[in-house]
């Protein structure tokens, strides 16, 4: 097959650019949603299932872990029946799992949807991204995957809130009764509008690459598995050690194996496109600075500073909502920036924000913690457009679906990585600030200790950008 890169799409082909960006950014926005939504009712679920919180945390993992493992796959689904029939079966299955947790009568009927959800989930992410790609032409794509991008940042960021409010106010299984409609609406939108096989698309039929999938989803499993139970057994501990050593040994040879294939579940040929590994790194960069300050943030500000969920929220709410107007601009203005430039922009405010960040302390006004989440969402939030797009502008097509799987699969590895380190970093921190500080009340020792290891934890995560820079630098990729 020949490759045929972004530049060569037949300027002529159309589809209704308006209506499938707003199915794709909503189908995106629910799929995304469903990884953080569901963390703030693991006390609800403690309660009514009578379940400990061992056992109720699999309600987040699991979801994380079927996303995860079924990302590699949906390039090669996708490849066999056409990109439209791989969406319309994912959010199928996706909205009728959601509509069928909103009945589960025990922990385990929820754990078991979740896993099914998140499998269907997991195929939306990527397909969301690679459809931007596929269907509309090169000169609406930065547009495009800019809204596609804000809902990636805020859709995470705001679930939680809207899930508490919902349960407060009617009941939990509304959160999945009020989603699964609308993704009903979707399918039926995208039923009519999609078409069948975009130009370029071909269907291809072989052998199922079974080697693959088992090698996948075993080095998938270890590696999420030990990420997200870092803080549980220890960072140093056997389980964590032993399943990062399997994880990465069978992720190797997948990746290996991968490549000497004609037909392989995954072409793992995309990384020696120019631009695309540099894009993958900067999205790790900014999940880790996202996903680790949305787990060590929200405890200092209940637990140390004394604030309310309701106000927490309301704190951590201008930062999206300013990332809204942000993204779209730089939609526009990318053709006429560069990718690179507007990456080490990005990236230049992500170090500012994480110094202001690490400047947050007990005595911090409530503007100025508000200030340094709207740098930090700046700084990492906004790398999702300029970064995806250099990635994929540069890759074939035909291969469009396997890199976006390949994305997905990374960050969600790097989200797992990122909490797990964070948490377990803060707590040993905290533990030799409480050794080290002297001559302060008691009461105040504990949150003192706090800050001081929150300002170390990003302190240290200005490396990661760092780290991106160079990345950015080593892509060569102009636009």
């Amino acid at each position: 097959m020949p490759q045929l890169k972004q530049s060569n799409y037949i300027s002529k082909y159309t589809v209704p650019f308006i209506p499938i960006l707003v199915m794709i950014a909503i189908t995106n926005f629910s799929a995304q949603m469903n990884t953080t939504a569901i963390s703030i009712l693991l006390p609800v679920f403690m309660d009514e299932f009578q379940a400990d919180i061992i056992l109720v945390q699999w309600v987040v993992t699991a979801y994380i872990l079927a996303t995860c493992i079924i990302a590699l796959v949906v390039g090669y689904i996708s490849d066999r029946i056409s990109v439209k029939k791989t969406f319309l079966i994912a959010a199928s299955g996706f909205g009728l799992c959601t509509l069928f947790l909103g009945f589960a009568s025990n922990i385990y009927s929820l754990i078991a949807m979740r896993i099914m959800q998140g499998i269907f989930g997991g195929m939306l992410m990527p397909l969301t991204q690679s459809m931007i790609y596929r269907y509309f032409p090169l000169e609406k794509q930065a547009k495009a995957i800019s809204i596609w991008a804000t809902t990636n940042l805020i859709a995470p960021t705001i679930a939680p809130s809207i899930a508490g409010a919902i349960e407060d106010t009617l009941s939990w299984r509304y959160i999945f009764f009020f989603v699964a409609p609308i993704i009903f609406i979707v399918i039926a939108i995208a039923t009519k509008l999609l078409p069948a096989r975009p130009p370029l698309e071909k269907t291809t039929q072989h052998k199922f690459d079974f080697s693959g999938l088992i090698l996948s989803v075993i080095g998938s499993v270890s590696l999420l598995l030990a990420f997200s139970n870092i803080t549980v057994w220890g960072m140093l501990s056997f389980p964590v050690l032993a399943l990062i050593v399997i994880g990465l040994l069978t992720m190797g040879l997948f990746f290996f194996v991968e490549s000497k294939k004609e037909f392989p579940l995954l072409h793992v040929k995309v990384f020696s496109y120019k631009g695309f590994l540099s894009s993958v790194i900067v999205l790790c960069v900014g999940s880790t600075l996202i996903h680790s300050s949305n787990n060590i943030i929200p405890v200092f500000l209940q637990d140390i500073r004394g604030f309310t969920t309701t106000k927490s929220a309301l704190i951590f709410l201008p930062a999206p909502l300013t990332i809204m107007f942000i993204v779209p601009m730089l939609g526009k203005y990318y053709n006429r920036i560069g990718p690179q430039k507007m990456l080490y922009t990005i990236l230049s405010c992500g170090i500012v924000a994480c110094i202001t960040l690490g400047m947050i302390n007990l005595e911090s006004s409530v503007f100025f913690i508000i200030i340094a989440l709207i740098l930090r969402d700046i700084g990492a939030g906004t790398l999702n457009m300029p970064a995806t797009n250099m990635g994929m502008q540069s890759i074939p097509i035909e291969y469009i679906t396997h890199a976006a799987a390949v994305t997905s699969w990374a960050r969600q590895c790097v989200t797992s990585l990122s909490i797990g380190l964070a948490q377990t970093f803060q707590k040993s921190r905290t533990e030799y600030y409480m050794d080290e500080i002297h001559n302060v009340p008691n009461e105040l020792l504990y949150k003192m200790s706090y800050c001081s290891a929150m300002s170390d934890l990003f302190h240290l995560i200005i490396l990661c950008f760092f780290t991106g820079i160079l990345a950015v630098y080593f892509s060569k990729q102009k636009i």
